[in-house]
């Protein structure tokens, strides 16, 4: 189950940052914190957990908010819809990742699972970008570059998934 959790938290990140190509950052943004949402929806489904009244009217609260911020911005020509479908997708797996990680926290230290999760998670990533990469080159960017891309790997990964992973418990 710590694998899937990798997988799910790889296919978030591999839909989110796709989704920028397509749509705005701000509409990618929203709808990418819906994982609430979706999180509140499928918890049940997996984990056997009751959705009460506050959860649904909380539910309801951030979709209408979603809405009013997401309006502005909203667009259906050109790829734009692509990007919004990736950025939902991205919402829907990071809402599986966090379900899982709130089961396999109860019974693993952080530590652990934060290895193996993210070791998982890089991997996949690792094949998804060599597949994405052939016959392209993969390297040949300045020291600067390679420094921003592990900055921006890291930074978010370690501070933010891992405070997100300590919280579950």
């Amino acid at each position: 189950m710590t694998a899937a959790a990798g997988v799910l938290l790889a296919l978030h990140f591999a839909t989110r940052i796709a989704s920028l190509a397509h749509t705005s950052v701000a509409a990618s943004l929203v709808l990418v914190n819906t994982t609430p949402i979706w999180a509140g929806l499928l918890a049940p489904r997996f984990t056997g957990e009751r959705t009460g009244r506050s959860l649904a009217l909380g539910i309801g609260v951030a979709v209408l908010g979603a809405v009013v911020i997401g309006a502005g911005d909203f667009r259906v020509e050109g790829s734009a819809l692509r990007g919004d479908l990736l950025a939902l997708a991205g919402a829907v797996t990071l809402a599986g990742y966090v379900i899982a990680g709130r089961q396999l926290r109860r019974r693993l230290a952080l530590m652990p699972y934060v290895v193996l999760c993210y070791g998982t998670a890089a991997l996949v990533l690792l094949a998804l970008a060599l597949a994405l990469a052939a016959g392209h080159p993969v390297g040949g960017y300045s020291a600067a570059t390679y420094g921003w891309l592990i900055g921006i790997a890291l930074v978010p990964q370690v501070w933010g998934h891992t405070s997100y992973n300590w919280a579950l418990r």
